[in-house]
C-alpha cells in the first residue's frame, strides 16, 4: 500500500506541474488553445487517474479493519509521508 501511496502522491505532482506549466502559458497563448489543453489534462486526471489511483485506494481502504477516526489518522500519516522515488 506504501508504494501505491508514493505513486498516487508523485501523479498529483505531475498534474501539479502541468498545470502550472499551463498557467505560465496563458499569459502567451491563445485562450482557446490554453482552454483545449485545460480541458485534456482534466479529462486525463478524471479518467486515467482515478481508474489508476483512486478506485485502488479506496478498495485498499475499505479492507482496513479500524475505526473511523483511526482510519483517518492512518491515512493522514500515510499521505504525509515523502514520496520515494
Amino acid at each position: 500500500m506504501i508504494q501505491h501511496i508514493d505513486e498516487h502522491k508523485l501523479a498529483h505532482a505531475d498534474i501539479s506541474s502541468h498545470l502550472a506549466e499551463l498557467t505560465a502559458r496563458m499569459m502567451h497563448e491563445e485562450p482557446r488553445r490554453c482552454g483545449l489543453r485545460l480541458e485534456e489534462i482534466i479529462s486525463s486526471w478524471m479518467g486515467v487517474h482515478e481508474g489508476s489511483f483512486d478506485a485502488q485506494l479506496a478498495m485498499e481502504l475499505e479492507s482496513i479493519d479500524d475505526t473511523e477516526l483511526g482510519y483517518d489518522v492512518k491515512l493522514a500519516r500515510l499521505l504525509e509521508r515523502p514520496a520515494t522515488l
